[in-house]
């Protein structure tokens, strides 16, 4: 194809800047496939006796024999009387099956619980000095923001932090593949001798050795070469935040610690062309690109891009991209294709961006605004609008495309068999919901949610649909019901849409197998489809249960001279009643 000829359409780049309580005798055991908590100190379980329990009872020093129980100790010994009292630390031969030894002590009357004594992973933080700028990956509070407003990145880190044989090409304006934060993390094509000027890969690219450039230095007549350096910042910001050095001691982290970076540069500036990005992303697949990141996109439909698009998925490459950063509910493509990963925007403070996109065809949402992510360490167009070089902020949805990117990075890395089906349906169940007017997905992504499931922990089950009355009459408030169970006997909180474009927000906890509930108002006539999620208390959440369908019909007009006298003469009531259909 000869790129000189014809620039087929131009995309957008995506970035705003530029442009009850358990009663005592009921134990409850929790079984985790989560290897992260199995970390049990051997020799040492913890009892809890109910209030009139004692230590002498002979069953209990039966147990105790069983067991070959060494030494009993008193865990809060200043608490008489509280919650605290009664908890006590035993001690056993070290080559005890703690796991037998706590379910017996569990079924014992005058135990309130057994359990394991544990060690307790600390959350892996990475050194990087200014990490405390990533509010994305980590919130603090900082700046304002929410608490706990972020992607759970370090939570994440303690199941992976990323592997380097897990690609994620950044296809966009390149990337300063010098930069000290990313230089380690580039990718090379180890296959290919630089600059010899022979394909020595065989691949149909002459000396790409660090990816390739499809448009050279004009958008309109493309010259493509074999150096992919980024002339406008906005790649090297992309990239950045997808697989920045993590721990390395200086600027930030990417959510991939270790994952290369495929460097295609396919636009300058705001613009890119569609036949270099579908080259882009075919050099991508055919090159071992585990993860596409897409921060741009068209409100026009195209085949080809569909067509490459279904390429690359269909040879095992999760594709992600932004959803764009007008706040319309108009498609944006490759965001609005069905096996693109389409990604809004938050803020700081767990809300929709005011500048994202939204809509029925976006899939998830990361944060966008104040993204600090690494930049060019030389002069580029960026800077021309005030940008600090080597690092800075940056807003749009090309900056929450990268996060859910490094997000199917972490997932790969842990679980290189995961089908690209597989990736997405994980980071869309595993968000977090958010409250909003604009639809924008499942609901911000959660990495550390991801890893839970992807090491074998599996979202709730879906609840069974909402129980109450199926019709009413609007200003009257009606209750609601459902039940969940699991096998762990964890506790629940429920979501509930009312389907008039408000939510109940998470209520609860109830216990496994306890009726939750919640209260809602209509305030007009219609018909609604309400329906129900569950989460556990680490945040996983299930599927929206199946709805029910509940009629607000319009309240009925009375004559009220007429209801004055049908009360006032009983015995004619009940047949004109019948007669004026009151």
């Amino acid at each position: 194809m000869n790129k000189k000829i014809i620039v087929f359409s131009v995309f957008i780049l995506l970035i705003v800047t530029i442009m009850p309580s358990i009663q005592s005798n009921i134990i409850q055991t929790k079984t985790y496939n989560n290897s992260h908590n199995n970390n049990l100190v051997p020799g040492e379980f913890i009892i809890k006796l109910a209030e009139d329990g004692t230590l002498l009872d002979s069953s209990l020093n039966l147990l105790n024999e069983k067991y070959k129980v060494t030494s009993i100790e008193k865990v809060f010994k200043n608490h008489k009387d509280t919650i605290l009292d009664n908890i006590y630390l035993f001690s056993v031969p070290e080559n005890s099956d703690i796991v037998s030894i706590t379910d017996d002590y569990s079924s014992h009357f005058d135990v309130v619980y057994a359990e394991a004594n544990y060690l307790l992973e600390s959350t892996t933080f990475p050194n990087d000095v200014n990490f405390s700028n990533q509010w994305a990956l980590h919130n603090t509070g900082q700046n304002g923001g929410k608490i706990d407003a972020d992607i759970d990145a370090p939570e994440a880190w303690d199941f992976e932090t990323g592997s380097s044989d897990i690609i994620i090409a950044i296809i966009d304006t390149g990337i300063d593949y010098n930069h000290p934060d990313l230089a380690d993390n580039i990718w090379i094509n180890s296959d290919e001798i630089p600059d010899n000027e022979i394909d020595d890969d065989s691949n149909g690219f002459i000396d790409d050795y660090y990816g390739w450039d499809f448009v050279g230095t004009s958008i309109t007549d493309p010259e493509p070469d074999d150096d992919p350096i980024d002339d406008m910042g906005h790649g090297t910001c992309v990239g950045g935040i997808a697989s920045a050095s993590g721990n390395n001691g200086i600027g930030g982290t990417g959510v991939c610690w270790n994952c290369k970076l495929m460097t295609i540069k396919a636009g300058h500036e705001l613009f890119m062309n569609l036949y270099a990005v579908i080259d882009g992303i075919s050099y991508a697949v055919d090159n071992g690109a585990d993860v596409i990141c897409m921060s741009f996109g068209t409100f026009t439909y195209t085949d080809l891009l569909k067509d490459a698009v279904d390429y690359a998925y269909n040879n095992g490459a999760v594709l992600v991209a932004g959803a764009g950063n007008l706040p319309y509910q108009i498609k944006f493509y490759p965001a609005a294709l069905p096996k693109v990963v389409g990604v809004a925007g938050t803020n700081d403070l767990d809300e929709k961006w005011s500048e994202s996109a939204w809509g029925d065809w976006v899939d998830v949402a990361a944060p966008a605004k104040e993204i600090y992510s690494t930049l060019p360490t030389y002069y580029t167009k960026i800077n021309e609008l005030g940008y600090n070089q080597d690092y800075d902020y940056l807003d749009g949805t090309s900056m929450a495309g990268p996060l859910v990117a490094g997000i199917a990075g972490l997932l790969l890395s842990y679980t290189p068999s995961l089908t690209p089906a597989e990736v997405r349906d994980i980071i869309i169940s595993s968000t977090d919901w958010i409250e909003t007017d604009r639809y924008i997905g499942s609901g911000r992504v959660n990495a550390y949610n991801a890893m839970l499931i992807a090491s074998g922990e599996a979202p709730p089950g879906k609840p069974s649909p909402p129980s109450g009355s199926n019709s009413g009459v609007p200003g009257t408030a009606y209750t609601y019901t459902t039940t969940n169970t699991n096998p762990y006997g964890d506790d629940y909180y429920y979501l509930f849409d009312w389907d008039d474009g408000t939510y109940s927000g998470w209520v609860g906890p109830f216990p496994s197998g306890a009726t939750g509930f919640a209260d809602h108002t209509w305030s007009r006539t219609g018909n609604y489809q309400i329906k129900v999620k569950s989460k556990y208390p680490n945040g996983l959440e299930s599927e929206w249960s199946d709805p029910l369908t509940i009629t607000m019909p319009r309240i009925k007009s009375v004559n009220k001279p007429l209801l004055n006298f049908l009360e006032s003469h009983p015995n004619l009531y009940s047949i004109l009643r019948i007669f004026f259909r009151m």
